[in-house]
């Protein structure tokens, strides 16, 4: 018989191309995902931030304090494993307002929580702090505790200290995802609907790829 001219060679590169994109999409939704799980800072202002730490790979920060925007801040420490974040500082310092210990810490798809101790100037919340409380300094508005959850993450500031016009600072801040990501499952990325309809193309092809193959053995036979 006389072999058939059309070789598989054009389905085999269809199936290689649908098998690569395919490869492609999965990994970069995991990525995205571990990438994103958690984060602590020991303060961040307009300028920039100071002792962060990042879920993964895992780290830990430190910084010995300092100025920041006429703020007196005390050591900054943070930590990050895969699942936690937690910021703390030694003490802040501004006009009218002394505060001891801060710390903040969250769990990906856990609790999330945060304490300050108010030394001096914050009236009837002097003492151990651990609920959201608004003090207000002059024109300086100071939130303690505050927690949002925004975009599948919880974020948690122990301090957050604003001023009209002028600086807005935060210490000791710990921010983790909402929820645990599900295993074999990309939180963020390439959509799931699409990594679906990825795979069955290529199923497809390489289904078409196998018959290609064995009608055209069959042919040259």
């Amino acid at each position: 018989m006389r072999p058939d001219s059309r070789a598989p060679g054009h389905s085999l590169l269809v199936g290689l191309v649908l098998a690569t994109v395919v490869g492609l999409l999965w990994p970069a939704g995991q990525a995205s995902a571990a990438g994103e799980r958690a984060k602590a800072t020991g303060i961040a202002t307009a300028a920039g931030s100071a002792a962060t730490a990042n879920c993964p790979p895992g780290t830990a920060g430190s910084n010995p304090g300092g100025t920041f925007d006429n703020v007196g801040v005390g050591a900054l420490a943070t930590s990050c494993t895969g699942t936690e974040a937690m910021a703390s500082v030694a003490g802040v310092a501004l006009v009218g307002l002394q505060i001891g210990a801060v710390q903040s810490r969250c769990v990906v798809g856990g609790a999330a929580s945060s304490s300050v101790v108010v030394v001096s100037g914050g009236g009837p919340t002097t003492g151990l702090v651990a609920g959201p409380v608004t003090i207000g300094v002059g024109v300086t508005t100071v939130k303690l505790n505050e927690v949002a959850r925004s975009g599948g993450f919880v974020t948690v500031n122990a301090l957050h200290i604003t001023v009209p016009g002028g600086a807005d600072i935060v210490v000791a801040q710990s921010r983790c995802m909402a929820t645990a990501a599900s295993p074999g499952r990309p939180a963020s990325g390439a959509p799931v609907w699409l990594v679906v309809v990825a795979a069955l193309v290529c199923l497809v092809g390489a289904r078409v790829v196998v018959g290609d193959v064995l009608g055209w053995r069959r042919s040259t036979v």
